[in-house]
């Protein structure tokens, strides 16, 4: 959709014919003895070349309309003679002048340009005679004019200009029709070109007949003399040339949004109530003028034709006006959704990155006070996991984890392909689904497949975790035959999906197999399936899945659903368990350290297994300088408080070792190469110690 001005009445959608009706009357109306100057001013997009257009059309044959485009001559000089060629033009045509009026009208226009020389010797005469920048080529003027550039004999000196101005003035009263002179765009010349442009209208502004409609931004317009010319106030002095001016109406919202609305449907006939909604509710804050309109088409003609199916049209009419008028709040958005979505695929937010985004909005939101409300009315209807409010005039924003979107608002944002949906983010940025995302029809593919592994492994090259974390996410539907399927890629890739990764994914990893955990029920033979998952994952995550089992049953400390439904059968879990305790009493105690979470498993034989093959393996990395730096090592997590994340080794897992904290100090600083592991120790004490200490209690 092209940014070309509306020409006719009849295309008129906003509500601006009436008015250009009204104006080109007004135009006419004028007296023709004199020349006449209308200023038409609106801010940049706002319709005043379409109604400038408009007018002059209803006008008809009563008028000859003549566009002067100063910005496409190359030198200023010539800004004279292009102006007058395309009067002089005009004249050719019998319903303009006579033609023997014309002829002779012609060769004075020819005279007038030559004995002035362009536009620019002109200005660099008056400047020379003192005449003010401006002040026109009137009266006196054209007489010290004439008196520069004549003051020679014979041929250096030039016939009288006022003379010849006098005689063309007489001449132009015999045009049939009025001559009207549009220069659009006058805004955008650079200040130099546009007070050229003014002197010169100045100058020839009074020949009879002749009217000049000026479109421009009026505060850009005067900023712009300002700065060329120096003066304190360049709307004063350009209401010396402007005889009458005229400002657009702003277009009502309703008239934007139902105008855009008619455009999107020619090429998506798919459009529905969101897509109204979401331009009912940027109509008032960013759909502010006709350019916003065709900007705001185009966009979506770029961005949606292609994938209209695969994304959720309202939420790209949001994300692309705040594009195109508040690119500021676009970054961020995009920032805010990048890591979260687009980069791991996970819906989490850290610390760190929330109070760094909050405070962005913060400034974002404070800058623009007064549309508050509709700033965060549009927010949430694209951002999710977003609280904002409006405290003693200012913003306090908290940026909200992901993971506190209950799980059916996450399944609906995916199911409706949002901008907040993990599955579809990035398809609104960059044109693209997550390269882990699965296909549409990725159930059906896992279930039609002959070999079990080859459709999934096709599918999990790039990135598996996210993969499976997409199928977990996605399994209440699933089929016998797709759940075993996807559990046998499952534990003969896992290892792949979870080799040594970064102790702060491990998290996201942990709950992404506990959502595959979810699919052992469907399958056909549940006892089977679980030995296989004890004996073919990493063992730390055949322990991790063992422990949630454990708090289900309430058998270890842990949040307990009110309602006590397991997962698995008493046999299923016995069976699960019983092969996850064998297979860790057969580990080599070189094998247990170098696991993740090592005291869970030392701590799972002491309950359940052989006490004294546990005995011997805890001596063992006592005595062991390497074995027991694996084992710290391995057991050491993450935490976060105010001053950011640190890491510490929980009191729990040296005790599975050690009698005391104290003893595995002693032990530790005993060994240089050890004593490292002191403050690591001592962190997991006193958080320990924090997190147990009563409320208003003093350390």
């Amino acid at each position: 959709m092209r940014e070309d001005p509306v020409k006719s009445l009849g295309d008129d959608r906003l509500g601006f014919a009436d008015i250009a009706q009204q104006l080109g009357e007004a135009l006419y109306s004028q007296p023709a003895d004199r020349g006449f100057v209308v200023g038409v001013s609106g801010p940049w997009g706002s319709g005043k070349s379409s109604i400038v257009s408009m007018a002059l059309s209803h006008l008809g044959d009563k008028i000859e309309v003549l566009h002067f485009e100063p910005w496409l001559v190359g030198d200023r000089d010539e800004l004279l003679a292009q102006l007058f060629e395309l009067v002089r033009g005009s004249l050719t045509n019998s319903g303009v002048m006579a033609p023997d009026m014309a002829r002779q009208a012609r060769k004075l226009i020819d005279r007038f340009v030559v004995v002035s020389n362009g536009a620019a010797r002109l200005a660099r005469i008056g400047a020379a005679t003192g005449i003010l920048p401006g002040a026109g080529l009137v009266a006196d003027g054209l007489d010290k004019l004439n008196e520069a550039v004549g003051t020679g004999d014979g041929e250096d000196e030039l016939p009288d200009l006022k003379a010849i101005k006098d005689e063309l003035t007489k001449a132009l009263t015999g045009l049939k029709k009025k001559l009207v002179v549009f220069v659009d765009d006058l805004d955008r010349l650079n200040p130099d070109e546009a007070v050229e442009v003014l002197r010169l209208i100045r100058a020839v502004a009074d020949f009879p007949n002749v009217l000049y409609v000026l479109a421009y931004d009026n505060d850009v317009l005067a900023a712009n003399l300002e700065a060329a010319l120096k003066v304190p106030n360049g709307a004063q002095y350009l209401d010396k040339i402007v005889h009458a001016s005229f400002r657009v109406p702003r277009a009502l919202p309703y008239d934007l949004a139902r105008w855009t609305l008619t455009e999107l449907t020619g090429f998506l006939p798919e459009i529905d109530g969101r897509m109204e909604h979401a331009l009912d509710l940027v109509s008032g804050l960013w759909l502010e003028t006709p350019r916003d309109a065709v900007r705001l088409t185009n966009a979506m003609r770029l961005y949606a034709t292609h994938q209209k199916h695969r994304i959720h049209l309202g939420d790209m009419v949001v994300l692309q006006m705040s594009r195109l008028k508040a690119p500021r709040l676009y970054t961020w958005i995009e920032n805010y959704l990048q890591p979260v979505i687009l980069v791991t695929g996970y819906p989490e937010v850290t610390p760190a990155s929330g109070n760094e985004r909050a405070a962005e909005l913060c400034d974002l939101l404070n800058a623009q006070a007064s549309r508050f409300e509709q700033l965060v009315q549009v927010l949430r209807q694209i951002v999710p996991g977003l609280l904002v409010e409006w405290v003693d005039e200012g913003v306090r924003s908290e940026v909200v984890s992901l993971w506190d979107v209950a799980a059916e608002e996450a399944r609906a944002l995916s199911n409706d392909q949002r901008l907040g949906s993990p599955d579809h983010a990035s398809l609104y940025f960059s044109f693209a689904r997550p390269i882990w995302a699965l296909p549409a029809d990725a159930w059906a593919m896992i279930a039609d497949a002959k070999d079990k592994d080859a459709t999934l492994d096709d599918l999990t090259e790039s990135r598996l975790v996210s993969v499976f974390a997409a199928i977990a996410s996605d399994m209440q539907d699933c089929s016998e035959k797709q759940a075993e399927n996807a559990l046998a890629v499952f534990i003969r890739r896992a290892e792949d999906i979870y080799s040594w990764r970064d102790r702060s994914d491990l998290g996201v990893l942990a709950g992404t197999a506990q959502g595959l955990f979810g699919l052992v029920p469907k399958v056909p033979d549940p006892v089977s399936m679980l030995k296989r998952m004890a004996e073919g994952l990493p063992i730390w995550l055949a322990v991790g899945l063992l422990w949630d089992q454990l708090v289900e049953r309430g058998l270890e400390p842990g949040p307990l659903a009110e309602e006590r439904t397991y997962l698995l059968t008493e046999m299923e879990f016995e069976t699960f368990k019983t092969n996850i305790v064998a297979r860790l009493e057969s580990i080599y105690v070189g094998d247990l350290v170098a696991m993740r979470g090592p005291g869970y498993a030392l701590y799972l034989i002491d309950r359940f297994g052989d006490n004294r093959n546990n005995a011997f393996k805890r001596q063992k990395i006592k005595e062991d300088p390497d074995l027991l730096a694996k084992y710290l090592r391995n057991s050491a997590t993450i935490s976060t408080d105010a001053a950011g994340d640190y890491d510490l080794i929980e009191p729990w897992a040296v005790l599975q070792v050690f009698e005391t904290l104290n003893e595995c100090i002693l032990r530790l600083r005993e060994v240089n190469d050890l004593e490292k592991f002191v403050a690591l120790v001592d962190a997991g004490a006193k958080q320990e110690i924090g997190s147990s200490r009563g409320e208003g209690e003093t350390p």
